[in-house]
């Protein structure tokens, strides 16, 4: 997916909106779950899975043990043989990707000096999704411990 459809779908986020969420804290990240939605937390990965259709989301908290914020992300970008590597004025980083489904995915990824964030959605192209998506993101907040 080029940068500028990227571009489009979260602009097509920002305008709309999800349906009732309900903010669930994990262990260091809480985020809201629209109706219609599952969260489950498996080690150090919050997994949202909408019921209607094969849209999700995965929460990933790392820590950096090594190297710098960059090095986790040009690693992560390797391995999951991604494409259109973009960083933004805030140092965030995305990507594009096919998950192990080979399902169209994109990766978000923020960090600190000691910590990042992976965020992976799938099923983005389905519109009745898209507020949900957004919902979600809008929502993020995570702790470093």
């Amino acid at each position: 997916m080029s940068s500028k459809i990227f571009m489009c779908l979260i602009l097509s986020f920002v305008l709309c909106r999800s349906s009732y969420a309900e903010l669930q804290k994990f262990d260091n990240v809480s985020v809201n779950v629209p109706n219609g939605w599952s969260a489950e937390q498996k080690e150090q990965t919050i997994l949202l899975k909408s019921d209607s259709s094969k849209a999700s989301m995965e929460i990933f908290f790392g820590k950096i043990n090594e190297g710098v914020f960059s090095d986790i992300v040009e690693k992560l970008y390797i391995e999951r043989e991604g494409v259109d590597l973009e960083q933004d004025d805030d140092g965030d980083y995305s990507f594009n990707f096919k998950n192990n489904l080979g399902s169209e995915s994109i990766a978000l990824m923020t960090g600190t000096d000691d910590y990042y964030l992976l965020i992976s959605m799938t099923g983005f192209e389905d519109e009745t999704v898209q507020p949900d998506l957004e919902s979600i993101l809008e929502s993020i907040d995570w702790d470093e411990k």
